[in-house]
């Protein structure tokens, strides 16, 4: 085995250099191409890219400038868009689209119950509310059509949350005065809120066309209901509210006493006040939680 081991692995000093020689040019030429493909994968990655921004400058539809989607706190998406307004008529949902805040807002209608209406452009973007941001997107489609607005039109043009004005707010619309004004909130506060415009016809005094005139400037913010909680509550709560007499406010509680909770607002129809008009007009103050 030794003899042929030896036969097979013994070099002269000439095949020695050869050897040497040789593995040196394969390892020379390893590193040559090893080098390459890194140099050959950059070109490309760099034309890949060129093509890609040219791709994108030609065929991709680039964001506009006057519309943007934001999130409230709250998590509900809002559109945001501009759009030609004049500042002395616009309504607090308008701004909104226009993306000015609920404080923004507040201001400026403070500013024209006070000051009277915005006669020029410039006017309006002095305002110290508005942001140098604002002023840039806005500045462009302020469209006002009348600078002598009467302060009586101003008044009416502007729109109300029902659930969180006050007094003084509601005596800006024609036809309601200190006595009204307090008797609408009085209702609204032993309700917990007002659920539908219509509810306005209920306040003592008020006739139908003084309510329809007032339905026209408000609108109405359901997040701001006070709920009463049927599974803790007691009768006497319940007998608060206007809609709810002693016998229901008893009957809702001793079906809560025999039956145990309720797992759905839904079920004081089991009792035998409660019929679906009924349950209709009261079904939105009712809650299981607090």
């Amino acid at each position: 085995m030794s003899y042929f081991l030896k036969d097979y692995f013994t070099f002269r000093k000439s095949e020695r250099n050869a050897i040497l020689v040789l593995c040196f040019i394969l390892l020379f030429s390893f590193f040559i191409s090893s080098l390459d493909p890194v140099s050959h994968i950059s070109r490309k990655l760099s034309i890949s890219q060129l093509e890609l921004k040219k791709f994108q400058s030609q065929y991709l539809i680039k964001p506009s400038f006057n519309k943007r989607v934001t999130r409230s706190s709250k998590g509900y998406v809002k559109m945001q868009k501009l759009f030609c307004f004049d500042p002395n008529k616009i309504a607090k949902e308008q701004w909104e689209i226009l993306g000015l805040k609920d404080w923004q807002v507040n201001a400026i209608n403070s500013y024209l119950k006070k000051a009277g209406p915005f006669k020029t452009n410039e006017q309006f973007l002095q305002l110290d509310i508005l942001s140098k941001k604002d002023k840039d997107r806005l500045f462009e489609y302020i469209d006002i059509i009348d600078g002598s607005m009467s302060e009586e039109v101003i008044k009416e043009s502007m729109i109300l949350d029902i659930n969180k004005c006050i007094a003084e707010d509601l005596r800006d619309i024609k036809g309601i005065g200190l006595s009204f004004s307090d008797r609408i909130l009085k209702y609204r506060d032993a309700l917990g809120g007002f659920v539908n415009p219509s509810q306005i016809k209920q306040v003592f005094g008020l006739d139908s066309s003084l309510s329809d005139s007032i339905s026209k400037f408000i609108f109405i913010d359901s997040s701001m209901i006070r709920r009463i909680n049927i599974n803790k509550c007691p009768s006497s709560v319940l007998l608060s509210h206007p809609y709810v007499n002693w016998n229901v406010a008893n009957a809702i509680v001793n079906y809560r006493d025999q039956h145990g909770a309720y797992h759905s607002v839904s079920e004081i129809r089991n009792t035998d006040l409660v019929n679906l008009d009924l349950y209709r007009k009261i079904a939105p103050y009712f809650s299981l939680v607090e």
